[in-house]
């Protein structure tokens, strides 16, 4: 059977003379590099590109880098996309792409929920940004639908990092990828400003880039 996993790191700046991206296995994946369980999200195209289909997309206030909370002070907000919306030309999670693409039909409802958490316009310009500033920025989570005959049900979907059980009971065995600023917030060092990396942009579809695969041990 033909498998192999991507795990990405996050280093701040890149050099010439290489940095540490992370780990390829082909053949299956080294446990030795997970901290959680292994989650499995339905790809929902039998051939051509890995496609998700993304129930909904959240904002969490005053950061995190997992997908459960630290504190009482992270609340997660649904933007209120519906999933129609969402997936509308598909999405997929392609590692060859850096950063991060979705519908530009979700701009406002997301532009609007991260100016009441941040009190700022959400932007792609640079921006300047304390180390404490940008660890306070939302962490975007998205939903995935959950790959049905991979559920593990000894897993508790509200204690288990990457299950949805705290933000929709309804579905609580859906996978939650969590994306905080510290990978979608590029830093310029020549300039020492911030870039989002996340464009709602595209007139259909989407991409999970190399930005939200960043800290997950990703099976293909």
């Amino acid at each position: 059977e033909k498998k192999f996993s991507l795990c990405f790191g996050r280093q701040p700046t890149a050099s010439r003379e290489g940095t540490e991206a992370g780990a390829m296995t082909l053949g299956g994946t080294d446990e030795r590099l997970h901290q959680t369980p292994m989650l499995y999200a339905a790809n929902v195209h039998s051939s051509g590109f890995y496609t998700v289909y993304v129930k909904a997309i959240y904002l969490r206030s005053n950061g995190g880098e997992s997908a459960l909370p630290d504190s009482s002070e992270q609340i997660a907000e649904n933007i209120g996309a519906s999933a129609s919306a969402l997936n509308y030309g598909n999405i997929i999670v392609d590692s060859g792409t850096t950063d991060t693409y979705l519908p530009r039909s979700l701009y406002e409802m997301f532009a609007s929920l991260w100016k009441k958490m941040t009190g700022m316009s959400h932007t792609n310009n640079a921006v300047e940004l304390s180390h404490d500033e940008l660890l306070s920025l939302p962490t975007v989570l998205f939903q995935l639908e959950a790959h049905s005959e991979s559920i593990d049900e000894d897993l508790d979907p509200k204690t288990t990092p990457g299950l949805a059980g705290l933000v929709d009971p309804e579905h609580p065995n859906d996978l939650i990828i969590a994306v905080p600023a510290s990978h979608y917030m590029e830093y310029d060092p020549k300039t020492g400003k911030y870039t989002s990396r996340i464009y709602l942009s595209e007139s259909s579809g989407g991409v999970l880039g190399a930005n939200t695969m960043m800290g997950h041990d990703i099976l293909f």
